[in-house]
């Protein structure tokens, strides 16, 4: 063996410390998330024919994510799974009649010629048979195969197979595959991705979030506002459910609150914690994808892609790390994707799709492209200096800690920079809209545009999100109903809100686990924000004006106990609305009525020490007791 040849191969065999080698090629392991999904062989529902033990779970080849039924050998460890072999043939038969199917050949690295067959049976009973050949010689840099057919009649089930003919590489190229893409084996065999069946008619749904997008800075989206027109509306008090991108986004996807989604902002790997949605709750793509939707996600935070849950039920994710200094990658990457699978996507009979984006551009840094048209440039060095400021500091220290003495000029220049980052993602969304017009899926399109959380920028000693102040739980958000749709959107959105939207609007029901309520019905009762910390656990409570903020002690993760809550409480905060609203952030607890201030305290506590209930109302006892201990804060 030549010396570099060795070299190369002693790399491969030695590590990265996830990969492992067995006669079938390179395994890593599974996150803890995809663990339990071997040990309860979860798959698609409208899945047949897999071999024993065959799970549903991500293959990453970033920027491509792509989406398998595999199968686990017998003996291996259900810690590990093989990313180079997929199975070569799938049926699916899904509840509903459809006339598309959408799947994906993956592993065509060596590829000479595939032959993929599709063997429809009819609602009438009739067989038909689809055959799409390829020999173009394409495969050895596209490494995956888009493939649909499409047939007249509809359709209860569907068998797939793919027969290919490979050029086995030579013994340095596929050494060279491995160092190239260490997490990935170049196989020498194609195999399918989970076929998406797609039902007739339904309402095209765009979900974007834009991180660090707050409530005062929906300006830099007045072009957006003019793409979506008259139909557009932006809620006045729309709120968050988590103070950080990983706690907003689950519920964003489940419709729960963070402490039952599980996916924690918080880092503890010392208690074994890993961040994710809890794998027994059903996200939003994977409802869509059972009402035979083709999801599709993009996003530039790996937190928020299929490894932490966000992928379940996506027929393709993308992933592009944003790169804020040389831009090889930002928004516009993610547009463009998006932009294409529209195009694609629209030549099908069937406007059951999905695509959530998540552009990441106007997050700290806070570095806008093209920094020359910039007064001054860009300090690079600006936004590290005020994270070492306050990366030590913990909520409650800060709180108690004099204001933090930061240059006003600085300031400044966070904000122009920020805000010249925002209209950037501006012009990316407005890209993604005029694509929907064109391919004539707009008017039908229910489009949501939301912030996952705000930023703080001195105002209240803070920077950045850690905290439940309104500059960071107050999101800029745009809603355009479908056009047809009986859908009122109301002042009061929380991001809990958007699963039970989407539910309503696909099944007609609302999963009972959701904790939103969807816009197609009236809110009440108190809003509510919780923030878990490594150290302290806060929650915020808003009813009729006035928001109390009350943080605890306790064990991350969950939330406080009965004696944490009755003997913990380390502070409470009240705030007018009204007042925030023209720059007052005093707390003003004293000039609260009693009655509303225990009431309030009440609905938080009650959050707290619920279960599944999502009542959070108290007795007068409880009140009482909530009373006594607001003195001893010094309410009076």
């Amino acid at each position: 063996m030549r010396p570099l040849t060795k070299l190369i191969e002693k790399f491969i065999l030695s590590g990265p410390n996830w990969m492992e080698r067995s006669v079938r090629g390179a395994e890593r392991a599974l996150t803890p998330r995809e663990v339990s999904k071997v040990r309860t062989s979860t798959v698609p529902e409208w899945v047949e024919d897999t071999d024993e033990g065959s799970i549903f779970k991500t293959k990453e080849q970033p920027p491509f994510v792509s989406f398998s039924v595999q199968p686990v050998g017998s003996g291996r460890s259900d810690h590990f799974v093989s990313v180079g072999d997929g199975s070569n043939s799938v049926a699916v038969s899904p509840e509903d009649p459809f006339r598309t199917v959408d799947f994906t050949v993956f592993d065509t690295t060596y590829t000479d010629r595939l032959v993929v067959e599709a063997t429809f049976e009819t609602t009438d009973g009739d067989e038909i048979h689809k055959t799409r050949t390829l020999t173009d010689g394409s495969f050895f840099s596209a490494r995956y195969v888009p493939v649909r057919f499409t047939i007249d009649e509809p359709a209860q089930r569907v068998s797939i197979t793919v027969e290919s003919h490979t050029t086995p590489p030579r013994r340095r190229e596929q050494l060279f595959e491995l160092v190239h893409r260490p997490e990935w084996k170049a196989s020498p065999e194609p195999g399918l991705t989970v076929p998406t069946p797609r039902g007739e008619g339904g309402t095209p749904i765009l979900l974007i979030s834009v991180d660090t997008f707050r409530y005062d800075f929906l300006h830099t989206f007045d072009p957006v506002l003019s793409e979506l027109g008259e139909a557009a509306v932006v809620p006045a008090e729309p709120r968050t459910q988590g103070y950080a991108t990983q706690p907003s986004h689950g519920s964003l996807f489940t419709g729960v609150h963070p402490t039952t989604h599980g996916n924690f902002a918080t880092k503890n790997a010392a208690a074994g914690i890993s961040a994710g949605i809890d794998p027994e709750l059903e996200t939003i793509t994977e409802l869509l994808a059972r009402n035979q939707y083709k999801c599709s996600g993009c996003g530039s935070e790996a937190k928020i892609g299929p490894k932490n849950g966000f992928g379940d039920g996506m027929d393709r994710f993308r992933y592009y790390p944003i790169s804020w200094d040389d831009r090889v990658f930002d928004g516009s990457d993610i547009a463009t994707a998006a932009i294409d699978w529209i195009q694609t996507d629209a030549d099908a009979p069937s406007d059951r799709l999905f695509y959530f984006l998540h552009f990441f551009d106007p997050h700290y840094p806070y570095i806008p492209p093209q920094p020359e048209e910039i007064d001054g440039g860009i300090d690079y060095e600006l936004t590290d200096r005020v994270r070492d400021m306050f990366s030590q500091r913990g909520y409650i220290d800060t709180l108690a800690a004099d204001p933090v003495e930061f240059p006003a000029a600085d300031t400044e220049t966070l904000l122009e920079n920020y805000e010249a980052s925002l209209e950037y993602t501006a012009f990316q969304v407005q890209r993604v809209i005029k694509q929907l017009k064109q391919t004539g899926l707009f008017e039908d399109s229910l489009i949501i545009i939301t912030g996952d959380h705000g930023e703080e920028f001195f105002e209240r000693k803070f920077w950045g999100h850690s905290t439940l102040y309104d500059n960071n739980i107050r999101p800029g958000m745009i809603i355009k109903p479908p056009a047809d749709a009986k859908l009122l959107v109301r002042d009061a959105v929380d991001l809990i809100d958007v699963f039970p939207t989407i539910a309503e609007l696909v099944e007609g029901t609302v999963p009972e686990a959701c904790q939103g309520v969807p816009l197609q019905d009236s809110r009440s009762g108190p809003r509510i924000t919780e923030r878990h910390g490594a150290v302290h656990y806060s929650v915020a409570v808003e009813q009729d004006g006035v928001k109390g903020i009350f943080t605890y002690e306790y064990e991350f993760p969950g939330r406080p106990t009965q004696e944490q809550v009755t003997d913990g409480l380390v502070n409470a905060e009240f705030y007018k609305l009204a007042a925030v609203r023209s720059g007052n952030y005093e707390d003003v607890g004293d000039s609260i009525d009693r009655d509303l201030r225990s009431e309030i305290q009440s609905a938080a506590e009650s959050f707290i020490l619920r279960t599944e209930s999502t009542d959070y109302e108290m007795s007068d006892s409880v009140s009482r007791d909530v009373e006594a201990r607001l003195e001893q804060l010094g309410y009076k």
